[in-house]
């Protein structure tokens, strides 16, 4: 069965994502940095890895460095995994209060008729 809700009912759901909205935005913006951060580390150890190998071809000394930087590597595919979850989330939550929006719309029509 089909829940009834208020326009209290719905105001109460908005403002609860209004508050998770505000959340993530926060966690975004640290997920961001992360996945910044994580992505220099990276590409500095590889550069450095490419830089100090003995080997003689391009693909010996990039599988090198690939080798030398598999935990730097996990860290930036990790932290940018997060970054697109959080950002899903986003949307997600964004996607909800418009829908909310959509039925304290007919709610309050209603009302006014």
């Amino acid at each position: 069965m089909m829940e009834l809700l208020t326009q209290a009912d719905v105001e109460a759901k908005l403002a609860a994502l209004d508050t998770q909205a505000e959340e993530l935005v926060h966690q975004l913006a640290d997920a961001a940095r992360n996945a910044a951060t994580a992505e220099a580390t990276y590409r500095r150890a590889f550069a450095e890895a490419i830089l100090s190998s003995k080997a003689k071809t391009v693909g010996e000394r990039e599988a090198l460095a690939t080798v030398r930087c598999a935990d730097e590597y996990e860290s930036r595919r990790t932290a940018e995994g997060i970054l697109l979850a959080l950002q899903e989330a986003s949307r997600l939550c964004r996607s909800r209060m418009s829908a909310m929006r959509s039925v304290l719309a007919g709610i309050r029509d209603q009302v006014t008729r």
